[in-house]
């Protein structure tokens, strides 16, 4: 282990794409989990299409939560056009653990808008994701001013989940103000007629 972790430094120290190349493919047969973190650390910043299918592949095959959770620490900010709907599918995944849901969340986030928002679309319509996911999307569908998710967010007005129902009215009013009214408590009660009616 120590002769392996010398020889990737050695590697790092070149300072080049092609040295941080060679440490990303040693990622595909390096079992050692330390080394695998220091690896990831050590490549921090490094954008290449190769390193993404790595990073993906880690995410895909390793069973280390550790491990899965740096890899996408190392994505974090990566637009790629596959990356969006992976996140789906990590997010989605019944089988996913709440670390990587999280983490995967952020890593939507960050990417940008015209990027994201049909997923967070998706996101915010499956009733069988959990409530904090879908509220998180439709949040983020608001704060981009997607319009195209109007009517998707109008048909999740009727259902009987309040938290829900309010974030979705929120969102509607950032998108479109003339249109869907501010509304107060469960998204019933339009703060204009309400402050009205205080004289």
């Amino acid at each position: 282990m120590k002769t392996r972790s010398a020889g990737y430094q050695a590697i790092l120290m070149r300072d080049s794409e092609a040295s941080r190349l060679i440490l990303a493919n040693a990622l595909r047969t390096e079992k050692n989990s330390a080394l695998q973190n220091l690896i990831l650390k050590a490549l921090a910043g490094f954008r290449h299409p190769d390193f993404t299918r790595i990073l993906v592949d880690k995410l895909v095959e390793d069973g280390d939560l550790g491990i899965r959770l740096a890899a996408l620490g190392a994505l974090n900010g990566v637009e790629d056009k596959a990356l969006p709907s992976f996140y789906r599918k990590l997010i989605s995944s019944p089988e996913s653990e709440l670390p990587l849901v999280q983490k995967s969340l952020d890593n939507l986030e960050a990417l940008p808008p015209e990027t994201s928002n049909g997923i967070w679309t998706i996101l915010a319509a499956t009733e069988t994701l959990s409530l904090p996911i879908r509220i998180r999307a439709v949040q983020n569908l608001g704060k981009n001013n997607h319009e195209e998710s109007e009517s998707v967010l109008e048909g999740i007005l009727d259902e009987d989940l309040d938290d829900l129902r309010q974030a979705t009215r929120n969102a509607l009013h950032s998108i479109s103000p003339e249109r869907y009214a501010e509304y107060d408590g469960y998204g019933r009660i339009p703060l204009v007629v309400s402050s009205a009616g205080l004289g």
